[in-house]
């Protein structure tokens, strides 16, 4: 595709006009066109709504339609006519036309329009555009691309006039959302952002070497991102930035006596500060599942392998300290070996434990909470009905399967994608009673 230019050109209505959008139009690819009008302001309004000059210039019962229906659309035919031919000759011209608004006619002035021929100022390796109509500038990139120096481009533009020329461009072309991705390397630009009306919108963390799934969102440190939405008849639609943290609990039962949970003391912390013995916990790490962060946060303070059979619950808090709220994933366990044998956290741990799940759940600091004490009703729920499977078991007795919280599946998400990468689903477990106690009797199953 050959580059379009950047012009700007003041013309008076009159045929003069005509030949010299012709001379512009003929080396561009994208265009915003200012219908000439007439009569009082608001029939000038009128005639900017109805007028599309990218109309004028859509393939219509010929190689170029013409647009009807005023006095304005009949000079856009006109020139549509005279483009036709100029395009014909250079085998340039695009139909990729956006009609631009004409500012409000001060009296006394001389009755001019402009034709603004346009570019978009940075480099497309810096651009990103997503299916909500929106953008991002990775200034990462855009640092590297002008090895350091801020205004060193053929147009000799300062970051902040190429920054407005593009957002005037997108708002023009009726773009939404406007992001932009920095990281400490090109931080200098951020002054210009704020100054343009960006905000800060979330900090996207650092990238393992590993973690290719998004290559747009920064390489190897953290980036920050700023998000500006474009339209002004509309409230933004952008979406908040992160609302939540999340973390696990882990339950691991006693697989010889499941009266019995691993409980552990913390070095630090509120824990700490009330002596209490707690099952493991930590937060999800980024890019991480609920079930690798609860493995991986036992074994980290434990040194204990095992994976999640399910979730027994899940607590939502807003935490007092900021304007994010806590999701809390209390997970059962299932050990990897036979013999458990745990070693402790040096850093974060001071004991470890196997404690009666009854005694756990008596702990004075507990006590007088609803919340926790049914929290813990949970956990003393999922010992029960264990102890009650072994002892089945150890007696013989077809139990069948026994209502044991959520449960987590790992599903590829399908509609045709081949990258073979899967989504985590919680669903509740069916109740199966045992099958002495099975009826079909009126079942249409």
């Amino acid at each position: 595709m050959i580059p379009t230019r950047r012009v700007f050109m003041r013309m008076k209505r009159n045929k003069k006009l005509w030949s010299t959008a012709v001379a512009a139009a003929a080396t561009t690819t994208t265009v915003l066109f200012c219908s000439p009008s007439s009569g009082d302001l608001s029939s000038r309004r009128c005639e900017q709504r109805l007028v599309s000059f990218a109309s004028a210039f859509t393939p219509q019962n010929g190689p170029w339609g013409v647009a009807t229906g005023s006095a304005a659309a009949m000079r856009v035919s006109s020139i549509s006519k005279a483009l036709s031919s100029a395009a014909t000759s250079a085998g340039v011209f695009s139909s990729n036309v956006t009609e631009c608004k004409e500012s409000d006619a001060v009296e006394g002035q001389d009755d001019e329009e402009s034709v603004v021929v346009t570019e978009i100022p940075f480099d497309e390796s810096v651009l990103t555009y997503d299916h909500y109509n929106g953008v991002t500038i990775n200034l990462e990139k855009y640092e590297e691309n002008n090895d350091g120096r801020a205004d060193d481009d053929s147009l000799n533009l300062s970051f902040a006039t190429k920054l407005n020329n593009a957002l005037s461009i997108w708002k023009a072309e009726g773009r939404k959302g406007i992001w932009i991705h920095t990281n400490s390397q090109s931080a200098k630009y951020i002054p210009d952002c704020v100054e343009a009306g960006f905000q800060f919108h979330k900090i996207l963390p650092k990238k393992t070497s590993n973690d290719s799934s998004n290559p747009d969102e920064g390489n190897s440190s953290n980036a920050l991102v700023l998000s500006r939405w474009l339209p002004t008849d509309t409230p933004s639609r952008l979406p908040h930035g992160p609302t939540h943290q999340v973390g696990v609990g882990v339950i691991l039962l006693n697989p010889s006596d499941p009266s019995q949970m691993l409980v552990v003391k913390e070095l630090s912390g509120p824990a700490a500060k009330y002596n209490l013995w707690k099952m493991p916990t930590g937060l999800v790490d980024p890019q991480e599942y609920v079930p690798e962060a609860a493995s991986r946060e036992l074994l980290e303070e434990t040194g204990i392998e095992a994976t999640m059979s399910s979730i027994l619950c899940i607590r939502q808090a807003h935490r007092s300290n900021a304007d994010t709220s806590d999701m809390f994933f209390v997970c059962k366990m299932t050990p990897s070996k036979e013999e458990i044998i745990w070693q402790r956290q040096e850093a974060e741990i001071a004991e470890i434990r196997w404690m009666p799940v009854k005694e756990y759940c008596q702990q004075d600091q507990w006590q007088g909470s609803p919340l926790y004490e049914t929290l813990n009703d949970c956990v003393l729920k999922a010992s029960l009905q264990e102890v009650e499977r072994q002892q089945r078991n150890a007696e013989k007795v077809d139990t069948g399967k026994i209502l044991n919280g959520i449960e987590h599946r790992q599903l590829e998400v399908g509609f045709g994608r081949t990258d073979g990468k899967s989504e985590a689903l919680f669903l509740p477990e069916p109740q199966q009673l045992p099958s002495s106690t099975i009826t079909t009797t009126g079942s249409k199953l």
